[in-house]
């Protein structure tokens, strides 16, 4: 019957187009398994594009220095990757502001509240490495505390910027 309403020329019911669309529309779970993707490769896509990630490569020095600055230049190899994962973090998160659009870098602050002010986390992490220094011994490092803390806060940045907050839906 569709297709003679179709060949005679005669227009097609909406809602016979809707039904045909979700009978056709595969989840992209199963077009992972199918191809033989990741599916965590579908969701860094989605959070990233390659040119966002390319700004989020070139701020990671920069931060990596900022925070080693901040904890008064600790030495280690775990203090050195514990400022590479804040680095990293705090480089996901800066660079999460920016959406391309037709090519071209835009800002975007994002969908909810929590996830426009999360870029304030990776500064209050410099901040929580820098007062836990000892203030009067000159040249002691942070500890090992606050630099858990500091990671922790960067994390917590990260999370809601890719996610946004639950308790914190965008505005309507």
């Amino acid at each position: 019957m569709a297709r003679s309403a179709r060949s005679s020329g005669e227009p097609e019911d909406p809602r016979l187009a809707q039904i045909r669309a979700l009978v056709r529309a595969t989840p992209p779970e199963v077009l992972d398994r199918i191809s033989g993707r990741a599916p965590w490769r579908r969701a860094v896509s989605a959070a990233w594009s390659p040119p966002v990630l390319l700004v989020a490569a070139l701020i990671f020095t920069p931060l990596y220095l900022a925070y080693a600055s901040s904890a008064g230049w600790p030495d280690g190899t775990m203090w050195s990757l514990l400022l590479m994962a804040m680095a990293a973090g705090a480089a996901l998160t800066f660079a999460g502001y920016l959406r391309v659009v037709d090519g071209r870098p835009r800002l975007g602050l994002g969908g909810s509240p929590c996830a426009a002010v999360s870029g304030f986390f990776p500064v209050v992490a410099a901040l929580a490495l820098a007062t836990t220094t000892a203030p009067n011994a000159a040249g002691m490092p942070a500890t090992a505390a606050g630099g858990w803390m500091a990671l922790g806060l960067v994390l917590l940045g990260l999370s809601n910027r890719v996610t946004g907050a639950i308790m914190c839906p965008p505005r309507s």
